[in-house]
């Protein structure tokens, strides 16, 4: 399988709604909104920055600070099953479809704590969040150096405090379509290496906010956030890689469907 079958209505559906007035408001407070995550980015990323030097903790807050603002801002709810099936207290390797992104803060919101994401490197260019990204401790990865890229996954998950859980968007790229594409095996490789269990994340309703392709938001919805059972890793080998990742990803699918 290389996509799965849900007929989605098509993008933005909902904002052809209302004749055009409507339509002309929602595109305007479109713009606004965006203007101002641009403005929220460059107001807090720098406090994040000097923070990081003394609080890891401090600058998570502020990172938690930031995504409530922007989904505040976007006029966006944000609704979580299953959470109470995450391990406590421990650290998980969370595997996520990739949809807008909005997913970032939806995840978090859902999770009342701001995560460890697997970024690609061309996204510390962009200027200010690049040094957001670094100073919040997210794991960068070179896509085109799958070797340099465990590398560095190795380093970060030794350096993560207890507890903190790791996010990888398994497909690699937000979906154009709406569907949950392949999904790569850097997640289940990781799972397998440190033993740490897996956790399926299905996130529903980020792309009718923000499409890929958009460079505003369209505001006003709901983020549904579905959680999966952990599935365990411990004691298994790399044999198993290609199955664990087919299981992911099949729960995954199965939770985007249920947050319809």
């Amino acid at each position: 399988m290389t996509g799965h079958d849900l007929d989605d209505p098509p993008c933005l559906r909902r904002h052809a709604l209302g004749g055009w007035p409507v339509r002309i408001l929602r595109f305007a407070y479109g713009v606004i909104a965006s203007l101002a995550v641009v403005i929220y980015t460059l107001v807090v990323v720098p406090p994040i920055v000097l923070v990081s030097l003394r609080s890891r903790r401090g600058a998570d807050g502020l990172a938690m600070l930031w995504s409530r603002l922007v989904l505040w801002t976007s006029l966006a709810r944000v609704e979580s099953v299953g959470r109470g099936q995450l391990p406590r207290g421990g650290s998980c390797v969370l595997v996520a479809n990739h949809q807008s992104y909005l997913d970032i803060c939806g995840l978090a919101s859902a999770l009342g704590a701001f995560p460890r994401f697997v970024a690609k490197k061309e996204l510390l260019r962009v200027p200010v969040l690049g040094q957001g990204i670094v100073a919040l401790g997210q794991i960068v990865i070179d896509r085109q150096d799958p070797e340099g890229a465990k590398g560095a996954i190795d380093r970060a998950m030794r350096a993560l405090p207890d507890g903190v859980q790791v996010c990888f968007f398994a497909e690699g790229t937000r979906s154009v379509n709406g569907r949950i594409g392949p999904f790569k095996k850097g997640a289940v490789a990781l799972a397998l290496q440190t033993g740490l269990p897996l956790v399926p994340v299905s996130i529903r309703g980020t792309r009718e906010l923000m499409p890929k392709g958009s460079p505003i938001v369209y505001p006003g919805g709901t983020i549904r956030v579905v959680f999966a059972k952990p599935i365990p890793t411990a004691g298994m080998s790399f044999d198993h890689r290609e199955l664990l990742t087919a299981e992911v990803r099949d729960a995954v699918i199965r939770g985007y469907d249920q947050a319809v």
